[in-house]
């Protein structure tokens, strides 16, 4: 399944890496807000930062889950 998600300030996403997500779930891109740059392919380190769009790939589950991250505090 492939999702696309805006990280929102103040979600549990923001401030974290890349290798910080399942196993099974991959950032394939993202799009930097601060200058609007589609970075890809992406290391491991890679933060989130608040304002981006990732674009992932991954199980159905491990989205949702990923998705529910994402919600704001």
């Amino acid at each position: 399944m492939v999702s696309r998600l805006t990280i929102e300030p103040g979600s549990r996403l923001a401030g974290l890496t890349m290798d910080q997500l399942s196993a099974n779930t991959r950032v394939v891109a993202l799009t930097r807000h601060s200058t609007g740059v589609m970075e890809h392919p992406l290391h491991r380190t890679t933060r989130f930062e608040p304002g981006e769009l990732a674009y992932l790939v991954g199980p159905y589950a491990e989205l949702l889950g990923v998705l529910r991250q994402a919600r704001l505090r």
